[in-house]
């Protein structure tokens, strides 16, 4: 596989296939119709937090809802399996972006996935929608900061049970890729709640913080797919009410490897 084809694949990584489960709130127990908005595509916004209405609780609900979707069982599946499949080319892949992509050009992927710079952006969009009475830019932050805190919990326990060394030798804890995970939670979630005029370039620009983490010789690419994998699943769980599209994911040929595709249905 030549650099070209793997930054490709990686950049491919627009989505997976949403569960497109939808829950109808509750009063008592009867069932609250479906607002107009929801019905004309556009984001649903009812029953995201927990049932005593807290982030803490909505938190808890979002490790819950990881570990049991199915949702995250068919995106793990797909992206760890491309990353076994890709696996044997780790280190020629890693030493030609290493050397041939250029550290000034993709050296801002590196700041723009750190986790602390996604969690100022995604507070700093909560308490924007909070100051100007915005509830959607308000829930967006909201959901931004839980899909951080998700992914992040789940790639350090990853990278404590792996002790993978990065290909620098720096330390062990090359996989998954922490940056990636988080600039792909923040794409998915943009992608969720905005729609794909939003989410297009928020997943082109998870595919570039991803790129850079091989340019920086931080991470091989299986490392970088799995933390793909790990942030597009977690914000699916804390945005598990939005979204009625389904994705059906492919993998096509191509010179010299091959390519994952997403169609719409």
């Amino acid at each position: 596989m030549r650099l070209p084809v793997a930054v490709t694949l990686v950049v491919a990584l627009a989505g997976t296939p949403a569960a497109a489960q939808t829950i109808a709130p509750r009063v008592g127990n009867l069932p609250v119709p479906e607002a107009s908005g929801s019905q004309q595509g556009l984001p649903d916004w009812s029953n995201r937090v927990s049932s005593d209405g807290s982030f803490f609780g909505a938190v808890k609900n979002d490790f819950k809802t990881f570990f049991t979707s199915p949702d995250t069982a068919w995106t793990m599946s797909i992206l760890g399996g491309s990353a076994m499949a890709v696996s044997k080319w780790d280190k020629t892949v890693t030493r030609e972006a290493h050397e041939d992509l250029s550290a000034s050009t993709f050296h801002p992927g590196s700041i723009a996935g750190n986790f602390m710079v996604q969690m100022a952006g995604a507070g700093g969009t909560y308490f924007l929608g909070r100051a100007t009475g915005n509830t959607k830019v308000a829930r967006l932050g909201s959901d931004l900061l839980r899909a951080q805190i998700l992914s992040q919990a789940v790639v350090q326990g990853a990278k404590f049970a792996t002790s993978r060394s990065r290909p620098d030798a720096s330390n062990n804890q090359s996989m998954p890729s922490g940056h990636t995970a988080s600039a792909f939670a923040m794409a998915t979630v943009i992608q969720r709640d905005l729609g794909w005029k939003a989410g297009i370039p928020a997943f082109a620009l998870a595919g570039y913080v991803g790129a850079s983490r091989m340019e920086a010789n931080k991470h091989y690419l299986s490392d970088v797919l799995i933390g793909a994998g790990i942030g597009i699943a977690a914000a699916h769980s804390v945005t598990v009410h939005v979204g009625r599209q389904k994705l059906a994911m492919g993998v096509e040929p191509t010179v010299g490897g091959a390519a994952l595709t997403f169609t719409k249905r």
